[in-house]
């Protein structure tokens, strides 16, 4: 199988391993809400696929009635899930690991059942038709000739802007400001202050 030609989802395999299942004597479908608290619908299946090598691990849950041979039902469980995937998507199976979740009593199958129910599918291939018409031949218009433009003439003669020259500004002069020097007073000197030591007398008692 080339990987480049074929793009398949884990889940879609999930689903034709599903219904091949479904389709075994012997196994039964449980919806999820009578399958009990925390219960889950069966049958399940889990696919790991290996797109460069086109090839498909398959771990299914399923259910069966009671009594049923199950080593029989598993062995053709795992027969069609082979084949139909294998018909279907063109991926070979490695392995398929089948565990028996839950038995139901009721509709009771025989061992010839199980054995004599083929396992392989014949697919009816399927003619899609397309939606859109078929397109009619369109021919584009001749192209129409471009016309040249030209400038027109001038109409009127371009009169010449002139300008006012500027007055002449008059000069003036300021007249000088004297500044007065201020006049600080003589600092008055300071008085000198003299320190006298401090004798402290000790007298000792005998």
């Amino acid at each position: 199988m080339d990987p480049t030609s074929l793009h398949l989802s884990e889940r879609a395999v999930e689903r034709i391993a599903e219904a091949a299942v479904r389709g075994v004597p012997g196994s039964i479908c449980l919806d999820a809400k009578l399958a009990g608290l925390a219960g889950r619908s069966l049958p399940r299946a889990h696919a790991r696929l290996n797109k460069r090598a086109g090839t498909a691990a398959i771990e299914t849950e399923i259910a069966v009635s009671y009594p049923s041979p199950v080593a029989a039902i598993t062995d053709a469980i795992r027969a069609a899930v082979i084949a139909q995937v294998h018909t279907l998507t063109g991926m070979e199976v490695t392995r398929v690991n089948i565990k028996v979740a839950d038995a139901k009593a009721g509709g009771a199958v025989t061992l010839h059942e199980v054995t004599e129910h083929p396992v392989a599918i014949d697919p009816i291939p399927v003619r899609v038709r397309s939606s859109s018409q078929r397109p009619e031949r369109v021919s584009a218009p001749a192209p129409r000739p471009v016309r040249t433009g030209g400038l027109r003439p001038k109409q009127h003669e371009l009169l010449s802007v002139g300008f006012t020259p500027a007055e002449v500004v008059d000069t003036f002069s300021a007249p000088p400001i004297d500044v007065a020097a201020p006049h600080t007073p003589a600092p008055t000197p300071l008085r000198p202050i003299t320190i006298e030591p401090m004798v402290n007398a000790v007298v000792s008692t005998h």
